[in-house]
């Protein structure tokens, strides 16, 4: 299977959400903090200073498959709690992921060309280190395992909604 990945477009915002509408109630409890409607996927497409967004398409049906998005300004709550594990937090070296690959398209290396593709475009920015975006669901034991083969460590754990692990990776 054939993908083609880029930065995502502002008028890719309707496919995103279908995209997103897409996903099984499971996969969609995963990142359920974070709110992705039309007008939040117009608005992060339109601030390129303060997110980075690459989407995967199959080329077959040119329907996006996957997202990662970085936002490249931390949140107050994160400087905080990461404050907590001994690490400081800053606009210029830390960038936050949020990614996700579609049901039908999960454990087939595309998360990790993405991966790839996002680190290598952080690191040209002067970015050091990436952190996930909420951290992961201690219950999600794929993304552990997706994150922890590609290069995150733990820095910690809080509670939120159950229990989450942020993860570290330097660039």
């Amino acid at each position: 299977m054939e993908f083609l990945i880029r930065e995502a477009l502002p008028n890719d915002a309707a496919a995103l959400e279908t995209y997103y509408a897409s996903l099984s109630q499971q996969t969609r409890q995963r990142f359920a903090p974070h709110p992705f409607t039309k007008d939040v996927l117009q608005e992060m497409l339109q601030q390129e200073q303060l997110y980075k967004l690459l989407i995967a398409l199959d080329s077959t049906t040119d329907k996006i498959v996957a997202y990662f998005i970085a936002r490249l300004q931390m949140f107050p709550y994160d400087v905080e709690r990461w404050n907590r594990y001994g690490v400081t937090l800053n606009d210029h070296d830390f960038a936050l992921l949020a990614p996700s690959v579609a049901d039908a398209y999960q454990s087939r290396g595309l998360g990790k060309r993405l991966l790839e593709l996002m680190k290598s475009n952080l690191k040209e920015m002067g970015r050091k280190h990436l952190i996930l975006w909420g951290g992961v669901q201690a219950t999600n034991a794929n993304a552990l395992a997706f994150y922890e083969k590609n290069g995150f460590k733990y820095a910690g754990k809080f509670e939120y909604e159950g229990l989450n692990i942020d993860l570290i990776a330097n660039l």
